[in-house]
């Protein structure tokens, strides 16, 4: 498998991990 392709994919996962975990904080405590 390509490691450039495999770093790619980890990296928009872990960006869509971030941004759902930041949404969902602030869905549960909206300031």
């Amino acid at each position: 498998m390509n490691v450039e392709l495999v770093a790619q994919m980890f990296k928009n996962y872990q960006s869509n991990v971030l941004f759902h975990l930041e949404a969902t904080e602030n869905l549960k405590d909206p300031s």
